[in-house]
């Protein structure tokens, strides 16, 4: 099953920029505080919630148009990148002015017009990264996704081993974290242009937003399903440390990076799926139920293996994150769910039925982030989380059936 192996090979990548993200925060919770390295990550979590929204829906769009074949490719990338660079500077820009003027905790981490420049710059370098991710895929090329966040994840973690040692004075506000981050993001987007320049006809091209304007309707389809599917994971992390506190954002954070180690298989199955044509439903059953039964032998062993050990991997990051014991085992219970959401979207788009896709997509995701909201200001993290558990299990009885219906010879559509 072709998709299925280019998951696999897309997720030897994940592990390998996962071990050194590890070794990133790792070092993070031993040179920094809980506090700061919790406004930090959910300053890191904030531009890439930008990042979702400023890329206006176009990467799913390039995996759709590049998987139909090469024609018009270097026009659609280099119109894409250009177009994504300038909305995610713009949306960086309005995302800190609102934090700095808000009261926010997290305006703690944006002092002085420095830092500000930092994260409204990182919101542009990630939504033009997140493209060339995409776009990879849509290309079946995913060495060059890998390569890019392999370099990413090195260079990101050599960046803040000479920041802690040599340049102390970054360190409130988790301020050194996010020069890392931008400084691994800039030198990674390096390889990832070459290879998409040898794999596209990109020479000669030109920007051309009106071909992008013709696929509007198309577009914001996609926009609108990516950014209510991915957007609860990036504010959560904001919402934790607003409504509990940004220590007890850096358990969570850490937390939420573990299973999501682990939860990225089924994404990865998922996100491949975008690659079939619209309407082939024959190979949507056949690929489907090769995912789901992966995902669920994924589950279960989340599920355990958090269960038993998640404190432990915990405290492999510092003793101070202990107190999230409950938290990671809670999330390991997550994994089903989520992958549960993420057929379901693979579903709607082959059947080309987004709108009412998104609709519902929207629904859970409000649901989630209200569920947390709540469950946080009630009973601190361990209620946010436990209230997050219960939200997706609800969103996995009414969406699963239209998975397990499209995973049938019989299935007639979303």
């Amino acid at each position: 099953m072709p998709l299925l192996r280019n998951a696999s090979y897309l997720y030897v990548g994940t592990m390998i920029t996962s071990l050194l993200g590890f070794a990133f925060w790792n070092v993070a919770a031993r040179a920094f505080t809980p506090s700061d390295v919790g406004i930090a990550s959910a300053l890191i979590a904030g531009s890439q919630l930008v990042a979702d929204v400023a890329i206006l829906g176009l990467g799913t769009l390039m995996i759709a148009k590049l998987a139909e074949g090469r024609a018009g490719a270097g026009e659609l990338l280099l119109t894409g990148t250009v177009v994504t660079v300038v909305t995610g500077l713009l949306g960086g820009v309005i995302a800190e002015v609102v934090l700095t003027t808000s009261g926010s905790r997290l305006a703690d981490g944006l002092h002085g017009w420095a830092m500000r420049a930092v994260f409204a710059s990182l919101a542009s370098l990630t939504t033009a990264a997140s493209l060339w991710d995409n776009a990879s895929v849509g290309l079946l090329r995913g060495r060059i996704q890998l390569a890019r966040n392999s370099v990413f994840a090195a260079a990101k973690l050599a960046v803040l081993a000479l920041l802690v040692t040599r340049l102390p004075a970054l360190q409130p506000g988790g301020g050194g974290l996010l020069v890392a981050w931008e400084v691994g993001m800039v030198v990674s987007l390096v390889p990832a242009a070459r290879g998409l320049w040898a794999a596209t006809p990109i020479r000669g091209s030109r920007v051309r937003v009106g071909s992008l304007l013709r696929d509007r309707r198309l577009v914001f389809q996609h926009h609108w399903l990516n950014l209510s599917v991915h957007a609860p994971y990036m504010l959560l992390p904001m919402i934790v440390a607003t409504v509990v506190s940004p220590r007890a954002n850096a358990g969570f954070y850490t937390a939420e990076l573990l299973v999501g180690f682990v939860a990225i298989i089924p994404s990865f199955v998922s996100t491949t799926l975008f690659a079939l044509k619209p309407g082939d439903r024959a190979a949507l059953r056949r690929e489907l139920r090769a995912g789901v039964g992966v995902t669920l032998a994924v589950a279960v062993a989340a599920a355990v293996g958090f269960g038993l050990a998640g404190p432990i991997a915990l405290e492999l990051f510092s003793a101070k994150y202990l107190f999230a014991g409950l938290a990671i085992r809670l999330l390991g219970l997550t994994v089903f769910p989520a992958g549960i959401k993420a057929f379901y979207v693979a579903v709607a788009r082959v059947h080309g039925r987004m709108g009412r896709a998104a609709v519902r997509t929207s629904i859970a995701a409000a649901g989630e982030v209200t569920a947390a909201a709540f469950g946080g200001a009630s009973a601190g993290l361990s209620g946010a989380v436990a209230a997050l558990v219960g939200a997706y299990c609800i969103e996995m009885l009414i969406l699963g059936p239209t998975v397990l219906r499209a995973s049938r010879p019989e299935a007639r559509g979303t």
